[in-house]
């Protein structure tokens, strides 16, 4: 079967069954939106216009943002138009796809206290035929927003992936209180990594972007020389340098809304982490260490600063840690909620064939690690991690 209806050159959206406010199709229609639409309160950053535009210029798969405002301007719905492959995953590989065209709400992409007409909006690209599939990215179990998407999702076929845990900490008293205030098991851990970091003494430095330096280049570099050796280049995940990463640092330092602390060893980049920073809120974005410094617990000892910043930061209430429940999130996490992705298809029986082989792997993994237990889970984990790392480190001796 054919894929979605393309419009002519220069004809109207089939999407206005339901008025709107405002609407934007393109980044500099973004940008010009009423200020109005900026200041609507966000739990995530990802609905954010600056971190949404930058998304948009860099990545060669997202064709446009989409965003609409309802006529009260009390609400928004944010996505971007996307030409990508959709299929089966499980455990972050895909197993079979096909292209398709996707309006992916975004985190936080229903914006406001109209999730309904948001709901509407974007499940109306379905009925012009303008995409095969409406992702809303990160629903929140249990949420109005999610009741929205249900109801209006009903009768069609929908592709739920298994939820998420997000944890955040707030960051509204001194570092040492926010510390002693953790169960005895998370305030060791956060101690006893802390304690081994700091244990490098002077011959450890931290540098903070953009605090103490503003060079996108170097950071680049620096971050770059880090990733080489370590386990999330082996697994294909985390920083790479490419257009999209390119993008959020320059953009991000340029406009003010991206940060970086960076630790170096005998003057060798050791470790980062990356976060956005909007509103009161910093969201921690990616991390990684260069293995040989792995006994001096990088990770959770340079978190510990990035905490230490934000305690001493008036500004900032919030430090979220994005998905996942690793102990060292968990460690410092005063608050957790729970999302899933649910995909809405047009009414296509390839569609209908993906979601139901979806469903299947999903029990499966599920079952498998049920099965295991945690524990062995993540043994394994660890087990995968240091051939990752392995891995990586063979390559870039033969690429040096």
């Amino acid at each position: 079967m054919s894929g979605p209806r393309r419009r002519a050159p220069g004809e109207r959206p089939l999407v206005d069954s339901v008025a709107v406010g405002a609407r934007a199709r393109s980044v500099e229609e973004l940008q010009a939106l009423d200020p109005s639409f900026h200041a609507l309160p966000r739990r995530s950053v990802d609905s954010q216009a600056p971190l949404l535009a930058a998304v948009v210029r860099a990545r060669a798969d997202v064709e446009a943002p989409y965003v609409c405002v309802s006529p009260s301007g009390r609400s928004a719905l944010c996505a971007r138009l996307e030409q990508r492959r959709i299929g089966v995953r499980v455990a972050f590989r895909s197993f079979g796809s096909f292209r398709a065209r996707i309006a992916a709400v975004v985190d936080d992409g229903i914006v406001g206290d109209d999730p309904e007409w948001c709901v509407q909006q974007a499940l109306g690209l379905l009925a012009a035929g303008e995409v095969d599939a409406v992702q809303f990215q990160c629903l929140r179990v249990g949420s109005v927003e999610e009741a929205a998407v249900q109801r209006g999702a009903a009768g069609r076929t929908v592709q739920r992936e298994d939820p998420v845990v997000h944890l955040e900490v707030a960051v509204d008293c001194p570092y040492d209180e926010l510390v002693a205030s953790r169960d005895r098991r998370s305030r060791e851990g956060i101690r006893r990594s802390r304690r081994k970091f700091d244990q490098l003494g002077e011959r450890r430095v931290i540098t903070r972007w953009p605090a103490d330096a503003d060079d996108p280049e170097v950071l680049l570099g620096q971050m770059e020389a880090i990733v080489a050796t370590g386990y999330q280049r082996g697994m294909g995940v985390g920083f790479e340098r490419d257009a999209l990463h390119e993008e959020l640092v320059r953009a991000g330092l340029k406009e003010g809304w991206f940060r970086a602390w960076v630790a170096a060893v005998d003057g060798v980049p050791a470790v980062f982490w990356t976060a956005f920073a909007f509103g009161d809120r910093w969201t921690l974005y990616e991390t990684a260490f260069a293995e040989q410094f792995a006994d001096a617990a990088p990770g959770a000892g340079l978190l510990s600063h990035v905490v230490e910043d934000a305690c001493a930061d008036p500004q900032v209430t919030t430090v979220g840690f994005g998905l996942g429940e690793a102990r060292y999130k968990r460690d410092w996490a005063s608050h957790e909620w729970m999302t899933a992705d649910v995909t809405v298809f047009a009414p296509r029986l390839r569609w209908k064939a993906v979601a139901a082989v979806q469903r299947g792997a999903s029990w499966a993994v599920t079952t498998v690690r049920q099965r295991l237990g945690e524990e062995r889970v993540q043994a394994l984990k660890q087990r995968l991690r240091r051939r990752a790392a392995g891995s990586a480190r063979r390559d870039a001796e033969r690429s040096g």
